[in-house]
């Protein structure tokens, strides 16, 4: 056997063990999240950068986006929490971003959401538990 033979088997064997959930592995950081997504497609002076909804999102204060975020009711539907760490599916920020069924108003970002992948990424961090990073 070679040694790339040898290297191929090696990762091959690691990517098959485990119990297949490699929630950790693949979530982004909070800091991506916020960086990445929620910063650049909601924190515009118009929308959450000058506290739209009742939810403040700015690159000028980017630390205070994980504590108006995490178990936080929703401002305009209280009954809603914008993110249940380990619960994607019922957090409201998931929901608001997708466009579920029950939402108050449009998607976020109006008028159309943000791309699945985008919305998988949120999804992945909630869902591993939306640790501050």
């Amino acid at each position: 056997m070679n040694i790339k033979t040898i290297m191929t088997s090696i990762l091959l064997a690691s990517a098959c063990s485990g119990d297949g959930d490699d929630t950790d592995v693949l979530a982004p950081t909070f800091t991506e999240v916020r960086d990445d997504i929620l910063i650049p497609s909601c924190g515009f002076s118009t929308c959450h950068g000058g506290g739209e909804g009742g939810l403040t999102l700015s690159a000028d204060d980017p630390g205070a986006a994980y504590s108006a975020l995490v178990d936080v009711p929703s401002f305009v539907l209280p009954e809603e929490t914008l993110v249940i760490p380990g619960d994607a599916e019922n957090s409201y920020l998931v929901k608001k971003v997708e466009g579920a069924v029950g939402i108050d108003g449009d998607p976020m970002p109006a008028p159309f959401g943000i791309d699945e992948t985008m919305a998988a990424d949120i999804r992945a961090w909630i869902d591993a538990g939306a640790k501050d990073d």
